[in-house]
């Protein structure tokens, strides 16, 4: 199962943005735990993910998080604004598997 947490504002536009990374990888039979999280509270997720994502609305906290990720040995990823604002599943999922090079059911390589 890949892990995931998407470091946000807490908006709606991240609870549209989680739901449709859930529904693209249900649809392409991955299992995918993804949650969000303000920026102020990364730390105390940290341990419970595998990779993090910047929304981008928060690229501000990039290096703070960075820091965060290089301290729990972490992969981090900031997400585009034309990925995260997109309405296409498949585009927001293309992303998210380059970003992490997933493949073989959700194991990494």
């Amino acid at each position: 199962m890949v892990k995931i947490l998407v470091v946000c504002a807490m908006g709606i536009s991240t609870s549209i943005f989680v739901e449709k990374v859930k529904k693209s990888f249900l649809k392409n039979q991955m299992d995918i735990k993804i949650s969000a999280a303000p920026e102020i509270e990364v730390e105390d997720y940290i341990n419970q993910t595998d990779y993090i994502f910047i929304a981008p609305q928060v690229a501000y906290a990039e290096e703070e998080v960075k820091e965060l990720c290089k301290k729990y040995k972490k992969q981090m990823f900031l997400i585009p604004f034309d990925v995260y604002g997109s309405t296409d599943e498949k585009k927001i999922y293309d992303f998210i598997i380059k970003s992490l090079q997933i493949k073989n059911g959700g194991k990494n390589e």
